[in-house]
């Protein structure tokens, strides 16, 4: 399609987990987070290509696995995902900061 490289991703993220004493109708402090949220794992295809590309923090590694997505978004002119600009991308970047990735 042009030369172009279009990338198909997705991203799954671990839940924040917290000490808290209810469940409905709270505003969870930070202070009470035990753990924070994390990349998990990630999928991504190029257009045109059938090779679906996997990569979790279990089986690489936290640093590999951003390595490898940074890779990927490098590469790409565009990015297709569903809610990726809203989350993922932003997502993506925050670990890619507090990461090794980006240095």
């Amino acid at each position: 399609m042009n030369g172009m490289n279009i990338l198909f991703m997705d991203i799954e993220t671990s839940p924040h987990l917290s000490w808290h004493w209810r469940r409905w109708k709270e505003n969870i402090p930070r202070s009470f987070t035990v753990e924070e949220s994390r990349v998990l794992c990630w999928a991504a295809k190029w257009y045109g290509q059938k090779t679906i590309k996997f990569q979790s923090e279990w089986n690489a590694g936290a640093d590999t696995m951003l390595d490898q997505m940074w890779t990927l978004l490098d590469e790409a002119d565009v990015v297709v995902g569903y809610n990726s600009k809203k989350f993922d991308i932003k997502r993506l970047n925050a670990e890619f900061v507090s990461s090794s990735t980006s240095s």
